[in-house]
Order: C-alpha cells, then sequence, then structure tokens
C-alpha cells in the first residue's frame, strides 16, 4: 500500500490545485494525503498589489508551522527542502537549530 510507504513523509505547502500539480499530489494520489496545506487565508495579492510582500507573508506563516508542528507534535525530519523563495530557510535555521545541515 502506497500510503503506508508515505507515513513518514510530510509535504508543507501553501497552495495546491489539482489542475497545477504534480500527478502524485492530486486528490487520489499516493502523496496527497502527505500535504499539509497552510497559509491559504493569505491572500495572492492585494488591489493587484503586494504579491512578493505576500508570497513571502505566506513562505513565513508556512515556516512557523512546521517549527510548531516540530516543537507540539514532535514532527521530526531527515530532510528538508525548501523552494522557490529563501526567506523560510533563515527563518528555519533560527527556529530549529537542531535542523540537519548538508
Amino acid at each position: 500500500d502506497s500510503n503506508s510507504r508515505n507515513d513518514h513523509i510530510k509535504i508543507y505547502t501553501t497552495v495546491c490545485s489539482p489542475q497545477h500539480c504534480f500527478a502524485p499530489m492530486k486528490p487520489g494520489g499516493p502523496l496527497h494525503n502527505c500535504l499539509k496545506l497552510r497559509g491559504t487565508f493569505i491572500p495572492a495579492t492585494i488591489f493587484n498589489k503586494f504579491t512578493n510582500a505576500l508570497s513571502h507573508l505566506r513562505l513565513i506563516y508556512l515556516t512557523l508551522c512546521l517549527v510548531v508542528d516540530v516543537y507540539t507534535r514532535r514532527e521530526s525530519f531527515d530532510v528538508l527542502i525548501l523552494d522557490v523563495l529563501p526567506t523560510p530557510l533563515l527563518l528555519a535555521a533560527f527556529l530549529l537549530p537542531n535542523l540537519p545541515r548538508a
């Protein structure tokens, strides 16, 4: 069963649209249950402005959610991949001092 093999995988993201994601992430896909959507309440724009600032804000919120899960739910990981913007990297490195380093 592919879901039992993925029990240890957690994918934190701010958006996952079935029309715009990889097949394994789509509903019914083997990684769909691994998704943790956070920050979806933060808009992409405000009056067609502030796109960059809001993207950073969503990623900061996403990183804080991950940090809370690490400390309150005892989530752990061997690999952490941060994609797109570098904003969460410094925040995660500061708030998660035991973060594995490459």
